[in-house]
């Protein structure tokens, strides 16, 4: 079961919903929710998970320059602590919240016991032991100390509908159906049969990687912070 903290205008200021937007999952795993009554309650007492919808992307932007969600999750979880017991309870350990920005809590600077100890469901995931861990002093973010994700508490979740988001921006855009047999493999078949599929289909078709936007070059402020060097590798 799970409950949802009512956050009142003072932490959290009320905003719309978009339509459509890459850092909505978030509002759309929340929406979902909130028609589950098999996983919702309204009762805090027999909740297993607490639900805190801060809408972070939202509120402290896509990109994080200057603390700013850090000072935002800072604000919501001590009004929660304060006015709650049931943070108290488990020191915040089933507790969960989102960050659906491009890097998410991965670049929090400053990660304290406080910010450390809820669930983060990101959609990325990084930390420094791992086996594709950057070179910080040559992305030049020897301050970062990604301590904001934790593989073995943390949640990493796909973006909501990517494939046909051109499609609803623009109705004159067909989506794709190359993933449609893949899907079907996987619901009348199941996973073996799917990776089947997908192995058949890269058999006969070469994979391309097809990237649109800026590389970003060195020479201008946050270049390497804006996806951490990741879009300087890839060039």
């Amino acid at each position: 079961k799970i409950w949802v903290y009512p956050l009142p205008q003072s932490v959290f200021p009320h905003t719309f919903w978009h339509k459509v937007s890459l850092y909505d999952t978030e509002q759309l795993f929340i929406w979902r929710l909130m028609q589950d009554k098999q996983v919702l309650t309204t009762d805090p007492e027999e909740a297993d998970l607490f639900c805190i919808p801060a809408h972070i992307a939202q509120q402290a932007g896509n990109v994080y320059w200057a603390s700013t969600a850090e000072m935002y999750v800072t604000l919501i979880l001590t009004y929660i602590q304060r006015t709650y017991p049931y943070w108290n309870r488990t020191g915040g350990r089933d507790h969960f919240i989102w960050d659906t920005a491009d890097v998410a809590s991965v670049i929090w600077g400053k990660v304290t016991p406080l910010l450390a100890a809820p669930i983060k469901v990101t959609h990325f995931g990084y930390f420094p032991d791992s086996d594709l861990a950057m070179d910080k002093r040559a992305l030049r973010l020897e301050w970062v100390t990604f301590d904001g994700y934790d593989p073995k508490r943390d949640v990493i979740a796909p973006l909501h509908d990517p494939v046909n988001l051109p499609a609803r921006y623009n109705p004159e855009v067909q989506p794709p159906t190359w993933h449609a047999p893949l899907l079907e493999a996987l619901r009348t078949q199941g996973r073996d049969a799917a990776l089947a599929a997908a192995q058949a289909l890269l058999d006969t078709k070469p994979v391309t990687l097809f990237f649109t936007g800026t590389i970003r070059w060195p020479g201008k402020e946050n270049n390497y912070m804006y996806s951490l060097g990741i879009r300087q590798t890839l060039s």
